[in-house]
């Protein structure tokens, strides 16, 4: 009874991985396909024959929409790198930027990105910056007054080797406490009824690539008023 009780468990055990097995087959095949339908030289040439439209009909702002878009799709459907330059990151924003202007409005808020030291041969995770703007722009842009962004970079040296500081401040309505209660627990952070990703995006990947020497801290300069968020990086060679 023994003998024929652990072969149908060898038999359950088999059975669970093939149907596991299967189950990521079916994911990879579903990706695949999904990532198929979005050909990055179709997508673009699709903006390069709007973008001829536009200048054809001296469509300004459509130009200049397809073209700013044109640069971004560009970056993003790059080779995937886990690190890239900071000036390239920074050059990438800008273009973000000017998208969101476009979309915002000139006068609904304002950037500013300062550098200070030598970090010309930092790395940085891919997007990450990106990443930390864009959570500025979404959450604390209103059409109801004008908002300030602040991007500051700095080398800072500490016994355990060098680091790149990087900070990112907006005049929004800040983190809610809630929010900064589930980045501090790293648990789902949902408000507005929405399921907001891209800190703990930044927090998993940091932990994966520097372990424990990189560091996230997101506060408030006031209460209910102006996020912060400070992120370490270690130098890598």
């Amino acid at each position: 009874m023994s003998g024929k009780f652990k072969e149908l468990l060898r038999k359950i055990q088999g059975l669970k991985i093939a149907i596991y097995e299967k189950e990521l087959a079916e994911q990879k095949a579903e990706l695949e396909y999904t990532q198929e339908q979005i050909k990055p030289h179709f997508f673009l040439n699709c903006l390069s024959l709007i973008h001829g439209i536009a200048d054809k009909n001296n469509e300004g702002e459509i130009v200049e929409i397809t073209t700013v878009l044109s640069d971004y799709m560009r970056y993003i459907f790059q080779d995937s790198k886990k690190q890239r330059d900071v000036e390239e990151e920074l050059e990438h924003i800008e273009a973000y930027i000017r998208i969101q202007k476009l979309r915002y409005g000139e006068e609904a808020f304002s950037f500013e990105a300062t550098t200070d030291g030598d970090i010309g041969e930092w790395k940085v995770p891919s997007l990450l910056l990106q990443t930390l703007v864009e959570n500025s722009v979404v959450h604390g842009v209103s059409l109801d007054r004008k908002s300030e962004i602040s991007l500051y970079l700095t080398n800072e040296t500490y016994e355990d080797g060098e680091y790149l500081y990087i900070c990112i401040s907006d005049t929004g309505n800040g983190f809610s406490k809630e929010a900064l209660d589930a980045i501090e627990n790293d648990t789902p952070i949902i408000y507005h009824g929405r399921h907001h990703v891209g800190i703990s995006n930044i927090k998993r990947r940091l932990a994966l690539m520097y372990g424990e020497r990189a560091s996230i801290t997101c506060s408030n300069m006031d209460e209910n008023y102006g996020a912060v968020v400070e992120v370490r990086l270690p130098k890598t060679e």
